[in-house]
């Protein structure tokens, strides 16, 4: 089983039988479905069975149909979606090796570095941008993320004044960020040079300070996986919600990362101390996405 099926109300003592046979209703009575016809060598009809445990939070059952209109299941996906735009930057799409499903990777200049998700709406992407090349641009992209342990941090404190000044200092970073994407040279130098007037600062001050109280937010991968990464950000939402079939509560926060949104879900048992908007949180997360493709 996905092990990140404990992260939407699946733990481990539900077992692997039950949970074949959830699959199975999910097939037979889903929230939502769809279907599309990848051309090619053959025109395999790919499917996908959603069924929903909360508010954009559920079990995604994928496969194919053979010639004789039987459904071949290849690989279930817990996931959570989520409205809220996270970046506008072009996205790179490339199927995966092991199954029928996609990757996604995008450059987001606000957490620098390079994001790499699963793609939850294939079949979307499919009918919109397959076999146009690999690079989809113009489309918003919705990140999203579910998490196996999570901790709850104390905010920073801040007054108004340094708030506005953080604010102006970002802006001010972008846009260097983004003449040096262009090639600036002079960007690129600004930039080193800041990088390293940081470096020296917080040197110093590790010694007799908590990191925590140093470091606002980060991203950044880790482990061996390339979807999994290290995060910490400002809750600025909380929505509880509980799965129906366990009874396991689910805890769903909207992190803001440097002005990088999104949703990550979490298993309530899993998460060390009381979330409240404002405060932080810091924990490990598998990245998906949805491409918000407009409605026809």
């Amino acid at each position: 089983m996905h092990k990140y099926l404990r992260a939407i109300g699946f733990s481990d003592n539900y077992g692997q039988r039950e949970f074949h046979n959830f699959i199975t209703r999910v097939i037979e009575t889903p929230t939502a479905r769809a279907y599309t016809t990848k051309s090619g060598n053959d025109d395999t009809m790919i499917a996908e069975f959603r069924m929903e445990i909360a508010d954009g939070i559920g079990l995604s059952v994928c496969g194919t149909f053979d010639d004789s209109d039987m459904f071949l299941y290849e690989y279930c996906l817990p996931y959570v979606r989520s409205s809220i735009v996270s970046t506008h930057e072009e996205v790179t799409v490339e199927r995966r090796i092991e199954n029928d499903s996609y990757a996604g990777a995008c450059d987001d200049l606000k957490v620098g570095v390079t994001i790499i998700f699963r793609l939850l709406n294939l079949v979307d992407y499919i009918k919109h941008d397959f076999g146009r090349g690999e690079v989809v641009q113009g489309v918003p992209l919705s990140l999203t993320a579910l998490s196996l342990d999570g901790t709850i941090v104390f905010p920073i404190e801040k007054t108004e004044e340094q708030r506005s000044a953080m604010k102006k200092e970002a802006d001010r970073r972008m846009n260097w960020m983004l003449r040096a994407r262009d090639g600036d040279e002079t960007a690129m130098r600004n930039l080193t040079m800041e990088d390293m007037d940081h470096y020296a600062a917080l040197w110093n001050q590790i010694p007799y300070e908590d990191v925590f109280s140093l470091v606002d937010n980060y991203f950044m991968p880790t482990g061996m996986e390339c979807d999994i990464y290290s995060v910490m950000g400002e809750i600025f939402d909380i929505r509880p919600h509980r799965n129906p079939w366990t009874g396991e509560e689910l805890l769903r926060l909207s992190l803001d990362i440097n002005d990088l949104l999104l949703d990550v879900c979490i298993n309530r048992k899993d998460l060390y101390g009381e979330p409240a908007i404002g405060r932080r949180f810091k924990g490990t997360i598998w990245m998906q996405g949805t491409l918000l493709y407009p409605e026809n």
